[in-house]
């Protein structure tokens, strides 16, 4: 569960995106143990117009873990 943001569909680029959102949760998946090659792949699959951040995120069993997610570069800044 990702707290502080909420899901959207952009229909200027046609796919869903997070945007921060107070009071707001997603739903998702961790994926543990990814490796510096997968997020360079990860990376070039979302391209120019996102950017990787940290969040913490709640596993379903309870811990509270940073993870990274995409969100749309005009709301990330310089950050990634």
């Amino acid at each position: 569960m990702l707290s502080g943001y909420r899901r959207t569909f952009d229909g200027s680029i046609g796919y869903p995106v997070i945007r921060p959102a107070e009071g707001s949760c997603v739903d998702g998946r961790v994926l543990e143990e990814v490796d510096a090659a997968a997020l360079a792949a990860f990376d070039a699959y979302e391209g120019p117009e996102y950017r990787r951040v940290v969040v913490p995120v709640r596993t379903g069993d309870g811990r509270i873990v940073d993870a990274h997610a995409y969100v749309p570069a005009r709301l990330a800044g310089a950050s990634r």
